[in-house]
């Protein structure tokens, strides 16, 4: 797969996927928390396409989808993927587009907690779709995503044909600061007084413009082993969205990415505690 993101990401997220290949689908499978039907569903479903890419020794896209496991189990369900993010074949792309837009249509009639079974499992056809589509060699395994993404589609469709759809937020004319750092005590994963004011901050400026993503990319300092690091970065996004959600910023807005100490902002020799480098960066876009 070709992975298309923006030049700020596209470092980090390619030492991200190349050093923790199975590591990520091992942490999607472990993890438990969520109660929600919808996050559930998908949770489970992107784990299994985790494994069968796994398998397939896809180790770019069974990451991609062990990470959508794991944003899901923490009740922040990522959007389906966007026609850019692949590289699809052209004649292919305008159908793919009308499908997903069909999708989001479907999502913001509360289509999540109206029909979460058919929903999670439209979003996880789609999304397997786009893979195989990119990927363009299977056939079979194109149309059996195609028509399972058509048949959930229809189902949450009919579901939700009487709901109108989120009102649109107004978006003040003014200049949006879009990035915003906490920080974290040594080996910690608790929010500050400090870091809660920063996210106050953050929760009244993405209320007032009207936020459409925002990106919590979780970090650690090299003063540990890279497994743990990568999970002690995890952890701290993690309480980073629990404390924005708590502040009205609502979950499916939030995706969720973390690098361990893979992208200090102080390079430091392995080993050496660095407080700018335990940290969570925010960035979001409306």
């Amino acid at each position: 797969m070709t992975w298309k993101i923006a030049p700020a990401l596209a470092l980090g997220a390619a030492l991200m996927l190349g050093a923790c290949s199975g590591h990520t689908l091992d942490w999607a499978e472990e993890r438990t928390e969520t109660n929600q039907e919808f996050s559930k569903k998908l949770q489970d479903g992107y784990v299994k396409l985790s494994e069968q890419e796994d398998l397939e020794a896809d180790y770019r896209d069974a990451d991609y989808f062990a990470w959508n496991a794991i944003s899901s189990s923490a009740n922040f369900p990522p959007l389906p993927s966007t026609i850019p993010s692949r590289d699809l074949p052209p004649e292919h792309v305008g159908e793919l587009a009308e499908a997903r837009r069909r999708l989001m249509a479907v999502l913001g009639r509360h289509a999540r907690v109206v029909a979460p079974a058919v929903t999670a499992e439209a979003q996880l056809k789609f999304d397997c779709w786009m893979q195989e589509q990119e990927e363009n060699r299977q056939p079979k395994d194109i149309a059996a995503c195609r028509a399972g993404f058509f048949k959930a589609l229809a189902a949450a469709e009919k579901a939700t044909e009487d709901i109108s759809p989120r009102s649109k937020r107004v978006v003040v004319p003014k200049p949006l600061r879009g990035n915003f750092v906490v920080y974290f005590a040594h080996d910690k994963v608790n929010i500050t007084d400090t870091a809660n004011a920063t996210l106050r901050e953050m929760a009244s400026v993405a209320g007032q413009f009207g936020v459409f993503r925002v990106l919590v990319a979780g970090h650690a300092d090299r003063s540990g082993a890279v497994a743990y690091n990568q999970r002690l970065s995890e952890r701290r996004a993690v309480e980073v969205i629990k404390v924005l959600t708590a502040l009205g910023i609502e979950g499916h807005l939030v995706d969720m990415k973390a690098y361990g100490e893979l992208r200090p902002a102080v390079p430091t020799p392995d080993g050496i505690r660095e407080p700018a480098n335990r940290r969570v960066e925010l960035d979001f876009t409306k």
